[in-house]
């Protein structure tokens, strides 16, 4: 109801902004005809399909070549859901290693196989991860400036799928300020990361070339 009255120009509590992040989370806004149900449904690809193993290694080899580790999102459903599977074979090495479960050889072939490529079996289902403080989300933005040398986190970062989001929203956030809206923000937040060398919009001009060194500035 909310996308569709958005959709149509009218104030709604959706944003273009969260919209944007529903979608890097693998949402979709079904549109159907007039008089039927219009509903927000998880697409296919969160389905973690069945595959040989052997491209299930081929596809992390890809994901460290690009990034330098294995530490993949629950959430980051390219690959044919890499996150999903991630995250179900990281269960199954707890329960083995718990002693719930006794590996058949093959899996424990399989299980070396991952530790090889650096995989540490540490992925968890989104609904066992608990939520992020914003400290530790900027601890989080700290670490990646320190790995990769830049601040520009991507939107569906491999590692970090709330991360890209969490940075979406303080940008929301500074944006809501120029605006003159109000906004959960705090002057301490803005100071961390402006001192950090956050970079207020995604592209395009900055936001914060404002001429404004508060965020409570008149």
């Amino acid at each position: 109801m909310w996308y569709r009255s958005f959709k149509r120009g009218t104030t709604t509590r959706l944003s273009q902004d969260r919209i944007d992040e529903l979608l890097e989370l693998g949402f979709e806004f079904e549109d159907v005809g007039p008089g039927k149900r219009k509903t927000g449904r998880a697409p296919k690809s969160m389905e973690v399909p069945e595959i040989p193993f052997e491209t299930r290694l081929e596809q992390l080899q890809i994901i460290k070549d690009e990034v330098g580790h294995l530490k993949i999102d629950p959430r980051f459903y390219r690959h044919q859901n890499i996150g999903g599977w991630a995250a179900e074979i990281s269960k199954r090495y707890k329960d083995f290693e718990n002693g719930n479960e006794t590996p058949t050889p093959l899996e424990e072939e399989q299980f070396n196989q991952l530790r090889l490529l650096g995989f540490e079996f540490n992925t968890q289902f989104p609904h066992e991860e608990r939520n992020k403080s914003w400290q530790e989300s900027f601890d989080a933005f700290l670490e990646f400036q320190q790995v990769y040398g830049h601040p520009r986190v991507p939107q569906m970062y491999k590692a970090d799928i709330r991360l890209g989001i969490w940075v979406s929203r303080q940008r929301t956030e500074y944006k809501r300020w120029c605006e003159k809206k109000s906004t959960s923000m705090t002057q301490e937040q803005y100071d961390k990361l402006e001192s950090a060398g956050f970079l207020w919009a995604a592209r395009g001009p900055d936001f914060k070339n404002t001429g404004r060194s508060s965020l409570f500035d008149n």
